[in-house]
């Protein structure tokens, strides 16, 4: 065999060097002079790189009159036929990237034809040089540990690979580490644990974690961090979801003075005739169903009364508001006829209020239930109550009563004066009081709402299904449209100037016209944070007891704003992206349980309303969510399944109690086939994704509420108690209760596969735990209320969380 170099085709192809294929034997040749001769066969390479490239194929042939190119395997372009009777032939073919381990040799094959003969050469060999490793989906995980520092598993698939080195940047005890990591063309799964030291000082400490590959076809790197985060400090608390929204009472001396009642806030903001002023906080203690129990009375500008059913009282001077002594009643309802004489009631009984005192409650009707009273002067008051009666108070106190109304139907009652009196009722009745009760006089077909009379005059006004009627004190006028039909309140100064509101709108009446604006607030009820939500860094979901919600972008908060009219008291949320979420309430409406609403990213939807209020919801993914409901009548605990499609077949679970009352519980999830829940009574209690296990007594011996769980893991889960124990659950086991506070009362934990959790309390203090050690209690949101402070929390990771308190303000920790 003999390799010859061609002289023209060195010429035509620059200078470069071409590889030439053997052809026929001399002999061979000579004795077939009028066969094709083939006197070159080359390529312009023998080797290429691993991304591929171009071959020029080139031939000088004699005798011939077609040149055939071929390859094996196959490439695009080839098999060529190309004319070839001038002497030489070309063809420049695209070679394929190699993406496998080893080499891919390509053969390539001359076939010349003419004077009815073919001639082949033998195959010159073009080889791809190997791929070199490749790494991919590189991670550290967790991510982010706290303080103490602790493992981490480095993860990633890896190709075309012989051995693995890990690194650090700063130096971790430990690393570089060397292994055998073979692999083909088909990654293989890398997992290497690594441990990273606890912080030497105060400031955090990010690594650079580098993986480089090592293989045939030469090395590949990648890099991903790894972080130590200091001790957690917290921002100051920020207000994004102040209570306001829901004007539920309205007292009026004039057309420049109305003091109006946030039922929503239990706040007091008084109208100045063209605006409102900012609210003051009279409630402070517990939301009770659905918003404050307030009722209030104003004679002045300088004197107003209010007073809710826990006993409490408030006065106004003109300038601020002020605690009064307790009422020793719950009222259900107050008026007064000057700064010195003001009349409460509850079910039965009566206390007066003479400026500065209460008197002790006097009985009014021991076997009835007091609905309403009026006052015009300390001689004279008028209650009505549930069975039809009306009370009036005199001289020598209250009267054994009238019946002046059938049973069951009194709503409220207004008296201008001793000589008139208005009372309104459910059955659409208005009834007037001039000395005695006429017969009742039917203005609506939709229950009464409301009634005032203007003191010292003639005139009242009644609300009923959105319309207003008013009576000179003789006869009714017929409906007038105000509002939509909505229930609604009003107070009356005079003819010409009164205030209705439906809670969310304020009407003004100013002469013979109306006109309306939103309630104090912008009409928009919210507050109250109960929970939150952390899937990522860079997005949370805050919801309040007033059925709002709002989000946060990792910088700002979004403004609250209503998840569903049906939403009230939302107990818990539960999201697994910043496109899905789930929360439920606890509002038990109309007694047909709470709600539950599903999140899709940009609005709430409705999902169902399950049988019993709902007090917890955990969620794993989109299609795995589970929930815990109490009893209000059984007070047990039982459990919902949210699947993707629909919740627990249109019903509960199969009613698994959580044990004897109270059963109201708290429930986290790692995964679908892994729950753990905790309940009022001290019981934790697992899921192994079709069944509960049986109780397991935290704390034996004694009763404890348990207020909090989280379990980031199949093996690590904390819970709290409200006498400030935390519990740990490696999957099987609890430990014993530790102190972990023991200055407030816990109410939420948030715990990361890091190890690290924290806890918050209605103080506002904080404790961190960092894998090893609890930190010690913190107090990083100063509430001036004891129990108003941090309701929820919620971490992303070891070096972020967020919590939210009671008075709508939120604080976010950074490591």
């Amino acid at each position: 065999m003999k390799i010859i170099l061609g002289r023209s085709l060195a010429a035509a192809a620059g200078a470069a060097l071409y590889l030439l294929a053997s052809v026929l034997p001399a002999s061979a040749a000579q004795s077939t002079a009028s066969s094709p001769t083939v006197k070159s066969f080359g390529v312009n390479t023998k080797s290429l790189p691993s991304t591929g490239g171009k071959v020029q194929l080139s031939a000088v042939v004699k005798g011939a009159s077609t040149c055939a190119f071929t390859s094996s395997p196959a490439l695009k372009g080839l098999p060529a036929k190309i004319a070839c009777s001038g002497g030489s032939a070309k063809r420049t073919v695209a070679v394929p990237a190699n993406k496998t381990a080893g080499q891919q040799a390509y053969k390539f094959v001359l076939t010349v034809s003419g004077g009815g003969r073919k001639v082949a050469t033998k195959p010159l060999t073009v080889v791809v040089r190997e791929a070199p490793p490749a790494v991919t989906k590189l991670a550290v995980s967790p991510a982010d540990l706290p303080s103490g520092g602790g493992a981490v598993v480095l993860s990633a698939g890896v190709s075309r690979s012989a051995k693995c080195t890990i690194s650090a940047s700063p130096a971790v005890p430990g690393l570089p580490v060397t292994k055998a990591c073979a692999a083909g063309a088909v990654a293989v799964g890398l997992k290497v644990p690594v441990t990273l030291p606890a912080l030497g000082g105060t400031a955090s400490q990010n690594y650079r974690l580098t993986l480089t590959v090592s293989g045939p076809g030469g090395t590949s790197s990648a890099s991903t961090a790894g972080n130590v985060w200091s001790a957690m400090k917290f921002s100051a608390p920020l207000s994004v979801d102040a209570p306001a929204g829901w004007v539920g009472t309205v007292s009026c001396v004039s057309a420049t003075f109305c003091m109006g009642f946030d039922l929503a806030t239990g706040s007091a903001e008084r109208w100045n005739g063209t605006g409102w002023s900012a609210p003051v906080r009279l409630e402070t203690g517990p939301y009770l169903n659905n918003g404050y129990n307030i009722h209030a009375s104003c004679v002045s500008t300088t004197f107003c009364l209010a007073v809710d059913t826990s006993g409490n009282s408030f006065t106004y001077n003109g300038t601020s508001w002020s605690r009064a002594a307790g009422i020793g009643l719950n009222a259900v309802a107050v008026s007064c006829a000057s700064q010195a004489f003001c009349v409460a009631v509850d079910a039965t009984r009566a206390a007066t209020f003479n400026g500065s005192g209460w008197s002790a409650p006097a009985t009014v009707a021991a076997t009835d239930v007091l609905k309403a009273v009026s006052c015009t002067s300390d001689s004279f008051c008028m209650a009505v109550s549930a069975a039809g009666m009306a009370y009036a108070y005199g001289a020598s106190g209250w009267d054994a009563g009238t019946q002046y109304d059938v049973p069951f139907y009194a709503v409220q009652v207004s008296c201008a004066s001793a000589e008139l009196c208005a009372a309104v009722d459910r059955s659409g009745h208005a009834l007037l009081y001039n000395g005695s009760w006429s017969a009742p006089a039917t203005l609506s077909a939709n229950p009464m709402n409301d009634v005032s009379c203007a003191r010292g005059t003639s005139f009242c006004m009644a609300l009923s299904g959105g319309s207003y009627y008013t009576t000179d004190g003789a006869t009714w006028s017929g409906a007038r449209a105000l509002d939509q039909p909505k229930t609604s309140v009003l107070s009356c100064a005079s003819a010409t100037s009164c205030m209705v509101t439906d809670g969310t709108t304020i009407f003004v009446l100013s002469g013979t016209s109306w006109t309306h604006s939103a309630a104090p607030g912008g009409g928009s009820k919210h507050g109250f944070t109960y929970a939150v939500s952390c899937p990522t860094r860079s997005f949370c979901m805050a919801v309040d007891w007033s059925g709002a919600y709002l989000t946060y972008n990792g910088d700002k908060w979004s403004t609250p704003q209503a998840i569903s009219p049906l939403a009230s008291e939302v107990d818990s949320v539960s999201c697994t992206s910043a496109t899905f979420c789930m929360a439920v309430d606890a509002s038990n409406s109309k007694g047909l349980g709470g709600h539950i609403f599903i999140f899709n990213g940009t609005a709430w939807k409705f999902l169902v309303q399950d049988g019993l209020p709902l007090s917890s919801i955990s969620c794993t993914d989109p299609n795995f969510c589970e929930m815990l409901t109490y009893g209000t009548t059984s007070q047990s605990v039982y459990t919902a399944t949210w699947n993707g499609v629909s919740v627990g077949n249109g019903a509960l679970d199969a009613w698994l109690g959580f044990g004897p009352a109270p059963g109201e519980g708290q429930v986290s999830c790692a995964t679908r086939t892994f729950c753990v829940a905790v309940d009022d009574l001290g019981n934790a209690f697992t899921f192994n994704g079709s069944t509960w296990s049986s109780a397991t007594a935290l704390d034996p011996g004694w009763a404890v509420t348990m207020t909090g769980v989280s379990c980031p893991s199949t093996r690590f889960c904390v819970a709290i108690d409200a006498q400030g124990h935390q519990y740990t659950f490696n999957g099987s086991t609890w430990t014993a209760p530790a102190t972990i506070d023991s200055v407030g009362v816990p109410q939420t934990v948030s715990c990361t596969v890091a190890r690290f959790c924290l806890m918050g309390d209605l103080s506002g203090n904080v404790a961190s735990f960092n894998g090893a050690t609890w930190s010690g209690t913190s107090n990083v949101d100063p509430v001036t209320t004891p129990g108003t402070g941090i309701t929820g929390v919620s971490c992303a990771d070891a070096a972020n969380c967020v919590a939210v308190d009671w008075e709508g303000n939120a604080l976010t920790g950074t490591g």
